[in-house]
């Protein structure tokens, strides 16, 4: 997988993008549909990343369209690990940045920096 120097990787919420007169594609449409138009998020830059309501639902603007993800996890029966750390199996998405550092969201609401991401580590070029 290529991807440029920040990369957004979305793990199991819904989601949908849209413009503002228009749902343009949703988690739930047809997978040939999908293939042929998510490529419109293909090299465009996040203008403003916008957290919506206690639920960690989150919008990512790009200029005139929108990526808005809706966690299917509430967050409070997440697991933690035996070191006390919170459980990954519950992150709804990822952005990981040049500095090797990635954002996290979720489980829930919850919204963390990680200083090595396991999935830079995946996804070097």
């Amino acid at each position: 997988m290529e991807f440029g120097e920040w990369a957004l990787l979305v793990g199991m919420p819904a989601w949908r993008i849209e413009s503002d007169n228009e749902v343009l594609l949703a988690s739930e449409d047809p997978r040939e549909l999908i293939s042929r138009q998510i490529s419109v998020l293909n090299s465009i830059t996040v203008s403003r990343i916008s957290p919506i309501s206690p639920g960690g639902e989150v919008s990512f603007d790009f200029g005139e369209i929108r990526l808005h993800l809706f966690p299917l996890y509430s967050g409070n029966f997440y697991d933690s690990t035996e070191r006390g750390e919170v459980s990954d199996d519950y992150e709804h998405w990822n952005l990981l940045m040049p500095s090797g550092r990635t954002v996290v969201g979720g489980p829930g609401a919850l919204v963390s920096v990680k200083e090595e991401s396991r999935l830079r580590k995946v996804f070097r070029r």
